[in-house]
């Protein structure tokens, strides 16, 4: 058995200024008077946490652990528009439960690890785009995420590992009004939270074989696929990703002293274009960041 409590004070402090000049001028389109403000808050967490780990054999362990999380909170110093109400966001708070079991099978050769898990949030911190280079982040009323993670590994022999996981997430604001570009407010209760796919997973296959008394060579495959995404609280069809998936493959060798590698990879090689994340302003100017195209490459290793 395992517990703690730690106690955080925290003490923050702003000072704000700048302006808008106009282009090649030393002309004020905006004052600076507009942008200067000043703000201080403080924030106190108690933090405690809790667990219990059983051997229930010499193959199967088991857990379940229960803590609470603190992310500090801050200003949104790129929005001096805002009422002062608004510039500072509140912390975050989370409660952690999480029970799960770890076995190993057929001589330890297999070894499957199984966890069903809950967060819930208060005061969620969310980061939203407002206008053209105006961030702003608020706090979510509530959030829940519970799921289900199973991940299992073999050594199939001559060589041969292999591996996957599998996770499923329930992931909804409970009760959240979100404001989006140019302040508009939308009731996100009960939508999903931003990057988090219903359920997500993928595998990976290595052979290992001996070149003659050289060395050892390798071939590496991983594949790995999720469900549609959505970028803002909003839900909507426009900033959200698709289901999709990635394959990378990696060939490499290391002599018997294992002092050094060298490999050739490839990633993403069906190309599959897909985005990790956008940004909305007006005049509905919708902006997605590119994931990793396929490329390819060759990386050397050298071990002390």
């Amino acid at each position: 058995m395992t517990g703690g409590l730690r106690y955080t004070d925290e003490q923050k402090s702003l000072e704000n200024t700048g302006g808008v000049y106009r282009l090649g001028t030393a002309i004020l389109e905006i004052p600076t008077s507009f942008y200067d403000y000043a703000d201080i808050a403080a924030y106190q967490a108690w933090t405690p946490k809790g667990s219990i780990q059983l051997q229930v054999s010499r193959d199967t362990f088991v857990y379940a652990s229960a803590t609470r999380g603190f992310k500090s909170g801050g200003f949104n110093q790129f929005n001096p528009t805002a009422p002062e109400s608004e510039r500072a966001f509140n912390p975050e708070f989370a409660w952690s439960f999480e029970g799960g079991m770890k076995h190993t099978m057929a001589g330890g050769r297999v070894r499957v690890n199984t966890a069903v898990f809950s967060n819930d949030y208060r005061d969620l911190q969310v980061q939203s785009f407002l206008r053209l280079a105006v961030i702003d982040v608020s706090n979510a009323g509530t959030a829940t995420i519970r799921g289900i993670e199973v991940e299992a590994a073999a050594a199939a022999g001559r060589g041969v590992q292999l591996a996957g996981h599998f996770s499923w997430l329930d992931a909804t604001y409970d009760r959240y009004l979100f404001r989006g570009p140019d302040s508009a407010t939308f009731d996100a209760a009960g939508n999903r939270l931003n990057n988090a796919p219903e359920w997500s997973g993928g595998g990976s296959a290595v052979y290992e074989f001996t070149i003659g008394g050289a060395g050892m060579a390798s071939v590496r495959g991983d594949v790995s696929r999720q469900s549609r995404v959505f970028f803002t609280p909003v839900n909507d069809a426009i900033e959200t990703q698709r289901v999709y998936g990635l394959l990378h493959l990696r060939a490499g060798f290391e002599p018997r002293n294992r002092r050094w590698e060298v490999a050739v990879y490839v990633r993403n090689l069906g190309n599959q274009e897909y985005i990790t994340g956008t940004a909305n302003v007006p005049l509905t100017a919708i902006t997605g960041r590119p994931g990793e195209p396929r490329h390819w490459g060759t990386q050397l290793t050298i071990r002390p």
